[in-house]
């Protein structure tokens, strides 16, 4: 069994394999610690599943706290733009920001005392075009989604991208 167990620890982390068709996946995982606190943790991966980014995320916390909190995945969504999206997520919730006293993996993008629902509502129905608007610069990839989901009569795209 111990032989078993790091051999699945030793191989490459799942979520760094990407999906076949190219799309990411932002995913929102509620993770109950101890105390009873609730915190989430919003992410993206390109893995074809986000339980695999999940359980890398509970490996982690279990070497430094020494327990495993129990976590459900409350999001796994397939997007075009999953980098963008995430961003977009970590800056509007910024104010809710929450980081465990010890590194874990992904603990710089966990969130408390959101609504969360409020927050799946908002991915589901997001719309990619208000992203164009800002100053930040995005990969050809996210512009070519984008482009693929707006009207061409809605939405000049050369002249509103500041790049």
């Amino acid at each position: 069994r111990l032989v078993c167990s790091r051999l699945m620890f030793a191989t490459r982390r799942k979520s760094d394999v990407s999906s076949k068709d190219g799309l990411g996946r932002v995913y929102i995982l509620e993770i109950r610690l101890n105390n009873n606190e609730v915190i989430h943790k919003i992410g993206m991966c390109k893995a074809p599943r986000s339980t695999d980014r999940m359980m890398e995320i509970l490996r982690s916390w279990f070497m430094q706290y020494r327990y495993v909190p129990n976590t459900r995945c409350r999001l796994d969504y397939e997007t075009g733009v999953p980098l963008l999206l995430e961003k977009h997520l970590h800056q509007l919730l910024s104010e809710w920001k929450w980081v465990p006293d010890k590194k874990v993996d992904g603990g710089q993008e966990m969130f408390k005392d959101i609504d969360v629902e409020e927050v799946i509502r908002y991915v589901k129905d997001f719309d990619y075009s208000l992203l164009l608007n800002g100053v930040n610069a995005i990969s050809t990839d996210d512009l070519d989604y984008i482009r693929s989901k707006i009207p061409a009569e809605e939405f000049d795209l050369d002249e509103d991208i500041p790049f």
